[in-house]
């Protein structure tokens, strides 16, 4: 189950018990034990964004309260530590375990430093968010990567020719959210990028709202230092 210290959107923390198998989504995603899979609250199937077990996952990157994440150990919850959101797929999130976290009380703690940034720059963290959740057109994405030379649309890398293995990954250009009415998903929508320019891209779209062919231009640039 999951519970939350405070009341939206002044979340403290967020406390998260939850049992291996319980969900197909669920469990952990490496042998140490820091990255953890948690499926969204779902009604018969169907996952609504804006029940409220839901926006305290899909906001804690924008306002950084920890998660407290137990798990069933022998018929007792043994605490894993505290975790911070990382990825949100399209039926789950992706926690990570936090080295260190802000206190709950202390008023000049980070969580209350984040909380005031986010009244100033809610904008480009909701765009963000909503960017992340729309992200997830496989079918088309496919086509692009079978019909491509998977070489990264920023710094031009060919992973297999770097690393001897074949990987790309798709960043949608267009904001999802932006569209008006039914929008055709076409392939010169996406840019294929190496997972180091697809995370700075990320990056720049949550913390400064640019464009992709903004974060495009000003990565180019770092690259040519």
């Amino acid at each position: 189950g999951i519970n939350w210290i405070g009341e939206h959107p002044n979340i403290k923390a967020v406390i998260i018990k939850t049992k291996d198998g319980s969900y197909a989504d669920d469990g952990w995603k490496n042998n140490e034990k820091t990255i953890y899979s948690y499926s969204f609250k779902a009604a018969k199937g169907i996952i609504n964004f804006n029940d409220s077990a839901n926006r305290v996952l899909i906001n804690q990157p924008i306002s950084n309260y920890p998660i407290l994440l137990f798990t069933d150990s022998s018929n007792k919850w043994e605490f894993q530590g505290c975790f911070k959101i990382i990825d949100i797929l399209e039926k789950a999130v992706i926690l990570e375990k936090m080295i260190s976290f802000p206190s709950l009380n202390d008023k000049n703690s980070d969580n209350d430093d984040v909380i005031l940034y986010k009244n100033e720059h809610t904008e480009g963290k909701i765009k963000y968010i909503t960017h992340m959740l729309s992200e997830r057109n496989r079918k088309i994405i496919d086509e692009i990567k079978d019909n491509s030379q998977w070489v990264c649309d920023i710094c031009e890398i060919k992973f297999l020719d770097k690393y001897g293995k074949n990987y790309i990954e798709a960043h949608h250009k267009i904001p999802i959210h932006t569209f008006t009415g039914e929008h055709r998903i076409l392939k010169t929508d996406f840019a294929l990028l190496c997972p180091n320019c697809h995370k700075a891209v990320h990056i720049y779209l949550r913390e400064e709202n640019l464009q992709y062919e903004e974060a495009k231009i000003k990565i180019r640039n770092i690259l040519k230092r």
